[in-house]
């Protein structure tokens, strides 16, 4: 919760990912197994339902990104949700085929169930925040919030409780939606009780926290390789999010024209500006691997 103002609306938008990569992705650790990024660039086709296109290690990467980034997207968070909390194998992607050969099905959650689940989800977030009317959606994409400074420290203890009321009811709500869809919902009907309910508090979390600067943690904890990473997304209009993991990468703030830049190499950042004045330079940690936002 940060001041001014706290907005809450509803709305849709295209969203896409730019990212550059300097290295190379050679494995990621997906179901406590090490695979190559050919096969999961296999895997992402199924669980993304998109074609892979092209060769090489990068495009593993931005569909990674994409599978990792959900916040403020309900259909993104059930789709990540499921995968963390209710497939158990690479092979659940391809009909029990741990190999993803390409004539095995597609037995990923479709695009279309992750939707209509995610739109239940919406209307559940919706029914929440009418507690709190401070926090409620408004009409026409309106957006309404509370204002704050920064030093009301007891206004903003109260707010972030309202926060946990309205988050703690979603993920009750949901749970019980849930519990109805079993019996009903093919895909729900498979969930045992406990994996259902983690699946559930997974979705509301993914959609509230999981953004850009996560995804691209969890995606460098867990790749293994050489990366000198940038990404940004017009869900984050203004921010990018860039990582080092055994290549190097630096960051230069420039406070005298209000810019930053970064590169693998150390001149891309001390490259003339006009007007800059002092800049600020920070080679990030290669070797234990480091993430920052700018913004």
């Amino acid at each position: 919760v940060e001041p001014p103002v706290l907005p809450c609306a509803r709305s849709g938008a295209r969203c896409g990912f730019f990212i550059t990569h300097n290295g190379d992705f050679d494995e990621y650790e997906l179901f406590r197994q090490r695979v190559s990024y050919v096969q999961v660039g296999k895997w992402l086709e199924r669980v993304l339902h998109a074609p892979d296109l092209t060769i090489g290690d990068s495009n593993k990467f931005a569909g990674m990104m994409e599978l990792l980034t959900t916040k403020g997207d309900w259909m993104a968070s059930v789709r990540y949700a499921y995968q963390k909390c209710i497939a158990e194998s690479i092979g659940d992607a391809a009909d029990g085929d741990a190999l993803l050969g390409e004539h095995s099905a597609n037995t990923a959650p479709s695009r279309a169930w992750c939707e209509r689940i995610g739109a239940a989800f919406s209307q559940v977030w919706v029914e929440a925040l009418k507690e709190v009317p401070e926090l409620a959606c408004q009409p026409n994409g309106a957006t309404g919030g509370i204002e704050m400074t920064g030093t009301d420290v007891e206004n903003k203890q109260k707010l972030e409780d309202k926060v946990s009321l309205v988050v703690g009811a979603a993920v009750s709500t949901g749970k019980s939606l849930a519990a109805d869809w079993a019996g009903e919902d093919a895909v729900v009907t498979q969930m045992p009780p406990e994996s259902r309910d983690q699946w559930v508090i997974c979705i509301v979390d993914s959609f509230l926290n999981g953004d850009m600067y996560e995804a691209m943690s969890e995606f460098l904890e867990k790749a293994h390789g050489s990366f000198g990473l940038q990404a940004v997304s017009t869900t984050e209009p203004g921010n990018a999010v860039i990582a080092a993991k055994g290549q190097t990468m630096r960051l230069a703030v420039v406070p005298g024209v209000k810019s930053a830049i970064w590169g693998s190499e150390g001149t891309a950042v001390e490259v003339p500006i006009a007007n800059g004045g002092d800049r600020h330079i920070l080679r990030l940690d290669s070797v234990k691997g480091q993430v920052v936002e700018v913004k």
